[in-house]
C-alpha cells in the first residue's frame, strides 16, 4: 500500500500541533469512545484489587482483558469495526480453540492508545507514581456503570475482583464480548461519557476549545441535516457569512488555521512526490541526475500548469503560465482575496474561487499541478495571515520555534515572498526555487530522524554537487504517495454517532441537548471573559 501516512517533510507537524490544541481526549488511532468507558472499569478494578502500582504489572492485568473485548466482540460480530486487536482476535477465533489463550493481540496495547485520551478527559488522574488513578467527578461513575454492566458476566465478575486471567472457554468470551460490545453503549453510558467530554464545568482552555470544536460539529450537522464529512466543515470556517451561532465562531478561525498549514503541507509533499516519480523515470538510463533537468521536465508541462491557473482565473489568454511575472500572479491573488474580505482574529477570509480547501482539492485530483499551484498556496498563506497578531510571541503554528524548521508562514513563507517579489523574479523561477526548498526540507528532515536513530532512514533520494541520485531499493521510495494530515475531525464524526449525538437525519434529540450545552457552556466563557 502507499505510504500516505510518511510525513517526509515534516509539515505536517505544524498542522497536527493546531488540531492537538483545538481537539483533545481523541486521537486518529482511537476509534471506539467505549474504550474511554472499558478503561476507566479497568482502572476501577486494578485499583480496588490493590496491586501494584507499576506499569508493567497493570499490562500484565490489562492485557488478558483488551484481549477478552476483542475476542468477545469478534464473537458477537466478526465485521465490528473499531476493535483493537480485532484482526489478531479473527485469527484465534477461526482457530476454534477452546479454552482461547487470553494472549496479546497488537504491538501496541489498547491502553498505550487509550490513556492519553482517558486522561485528558479527566476520567483517568495523572498518575502518581506509573498507574493511572480514577477522577471521582467523572471517571468513578462511569468505571462503577460498567462494572455493574459488566460484573453480571462470568468472564466480567471475575475481572473486577481484579483476578488475573490466562484464558477463557469460547461460552464465557462470547458472553462477555455481548457485554463490552464496542457498539453498544447505553443512553446511561453514553451520558456519562457526554459529562466528560462536553462537562458543564470545563477546566481550563484546553477544555474549552474541545467544546467548541464539538459544538462546531454538531452545528453543522443541525445546519446540515446529515452527518458533516470533513471537508463540509472546512468549508464552513472559510466562509465571511458562516452558518454557526457566533459564539463558536473562535473555533472556527482555530480550524482554518488549521487548514492553512494542511495546504502548505499537501502543496509541498505533492511536489516531492512529482519530482521523485520523475527522478525514478530519468535515472532509468543513468544513475545521478541534474536537480536543474529534473525541475525542467516538470516544468516543460505547461498545458497542466496553464490549465491549473486557469481554474482560478490567474491567466491571462495567450500567456504561458512559465514567464508570467511573479509580482503579476501576486497582484492578481490579491484582487481575488479582496472581495467583500474581512478581518476576524488576524485571519482573512473573502469570498472568490481561491481558497485552500479548493488548491488542495485541485492538487489531489491532478499531482501535476502541484508545481504551479504551491506559489500560490504560499501567496494565500501569506495573504491569510499578514495581520496575525505578534507572531514572535503568539505563532500562528500554535507552537514557538517550530516555524523555522517547518517552514513557517512568518519565519520563512512571508520573507521569502518579498523577496521574491522585490527581485521581480518569473513564476518559473520560484516554481524552481520552490522544489529545491521542497527537497531541502525533505532531507533536512531525513537527517535529523537519522540524528536520533541511525537506523530511520526515510530519505527518498540522495542529492551531491546539484545531482540527484534516487534510491529505488528502498520500498517507502517506490510506495511514497503524497497526502494530507490525518484530522482527528474524522474520528470525532465516528465518536458522535456511537454516543447517538448524530444520525443520517442530523442532530438526534440527544445531539441536540448536547449541542446546547456546548453553546451554553462556550456562551458562559465569553461571558466571563467580558466581564
Amino acid at each position: 500500500m502507499p505510504n500516505r501516512g510518511l510525513d517526509l517533510t515534516g509539515l505536517r507537524l505544524p498542522v497536527q500541533s493546531i488540531g492537538n490544541d483545538l481537539l483533545d481526549g481523541i486521537t486518529t488511532i482511537t476509534p471506539s469512545v467505549r474504550y474511554i468507558s472499558f478503561y476507566s472499569w479497568i482502572v476501577l478494578s486494578y485499583v480496588n484489587a490493590r496491586r501494584q502500582d507499576n506499569w508493567s504489572t497493570f499490562q500484565s492485568f490489562a492485557g488478558p482483558v483488551e484481549a477478552a473485548i476483542a475476542i468477545g466482540n469478534i464473537l458477537s460480530n466478526r465485521h465490528v469495526s473499531g476493535v483493537v486487536g480485532a484482526e489478531g482476535a479473527t485469527r484465534i477465533v477461526d482457530e476454534k480453540a477452546d479454552p482461547v489463550p487470553l494472549t496479546a493481540l497488537v504491538k501496541q496495547s489498547a491502553a498505550s492508545i487509550y490513556f492519553n485520551p482517558c486522561q485528558q478527559l479527566k476520567f483517568l488522574l495523572a498518575p502518581a507514581v506509573q498507574v493511572p488513578g480514577l477522577s471521582t467527578e467523572r471517571g468513578k461513575p462511569l468505571a462503577e456503570f460498567i462494572r455493574g454492566s459488566v460484573a453480571k458476566t462470568h468472564l466480567g465478575a471475575r475481572f473486577s475482583s481484579g483476578a488475573l486471567i490466562s484464558d477463557a472457554t469460547v461460552a464465557d468470551l462470547q458472553e462477555f464480548g455481548d457485554a463490552t460490545y464496542v457498539a453498544g453503549i447505553t443512553e446511561q453510558e453514553a451520558e456519562l461519557l457526554i459529562d466528560g467530554i462536553i462537562p458543564l464545568s470545563p477546566t481550563g482552555d484546553t477544555e474549552i476549545r474541545r467544546i467548541g470544536t464539538y459544538g462546531f460539529v454538531l452545528g453543522m450537522a443541525d445546519v446540515l441535516g446529515r452527518i458533516p464529512h470533513q471537508d463540509d466543515l472546512f468549508k464552513e470556517v472559510q466562509q465571511i457569512k458562516r452558518s454557526l451561532p457566533k459564539v463558536v465562531h473562535g473555533i472556527l478561525n482555530g480550524w482554518l488555521r488549521y487548514l492553512i498549514r494542511d495546504a502548505v503541507a499537501v502543496g509541498h509533499e505533492y511536489v516531492l512526490q512529482e519530482l521523485i516519480q520523475t527522478l525514478l523515470i530519468m535515472s532509468e538510463s543513468r544513475s545521478a541526475v541534474f536537480d536543474s533537468e529534473v525541475i525542467g521536465r516538470l516544468l516543460d508541462d505547461t498545458q497542466v500548469h496553464n490549465d491549473a491557473l486557469d481554474l482560478y482565473g490567474l491567466r491571462r489568454q495567450g500567456e504561458n503560465a512559465r514567464e508570467i511575472g511573479f509580482e503579476e500572479l501576486y497582484s492578481r491573488i490579491e484582487r481575488s482575496t479582496a472581495e467583500d474580505q474581512i478581518v476576524e482574529q488576524g485571519i482573512k477570509r473573502w469570498n472568490g474561487p481561491l481558497s485552500e480547501l479548493a488548491l488542495i482539492k485541485s492538487v489531489e485530483a491532478a499531482p501535476a499541478r502541484a508545481l504551479v499551484l504551491l506559489p500560490v498556496i504560499w501567496c494565500l498563506t501569506a495573504i491569510r495571515a499578514s495581520l496575525w497578531p505578534e507572531p514572535r510571541t503568539n505563532p500562528f503554528e500554535g507552537r514557538s520555534g517550530i516555524g523555522w524548521n517547518a517552514i513557517g508562514i512568518h519565519e520563512v513563507i512571508t520573507p521569502a515572498l518579498k523577496k521574491f517579489l522585490g527581485e521581480r523574479w518569473r513564476l518559473d523561477q520560484v516554481m524552481s526555487e520552490l522544489a529545491l526548498r521542497t527537497v531541502d526540507q525533505h532531507q533536512r528532515v531525513s537527517w535529523s530522524r537519522m540524528a536520533v536513530d541511525i537506523g530511520h532512514d526515510v530519505a527518498l533520494l540522495t542529492t551531491e554537487a546539484g545531482r540527484w541520485q534516487s534510491r529505488p531499493g528502498a520500498k517507502h521510495v517506490q510506495n511514497y504517495r503524497a497526502g494530507r494530515s490525518a484530522s482527528r475531525l474524522h474520528p470525532l464524526g465516528n465518536w458522535l454517532q456511537q454516543l447517538g449525538l448524530v444520525d443520517k437525519s442530523g442532530l438526534t434529540s440527544r445531539g441536540r441537548k448536547a449541542y446546547e450545552r456546548a453553546l451554553t457552556v462556550l456562551k458562559t466563557e465569553v461571558n466571563r471573559e467580558a466581564a
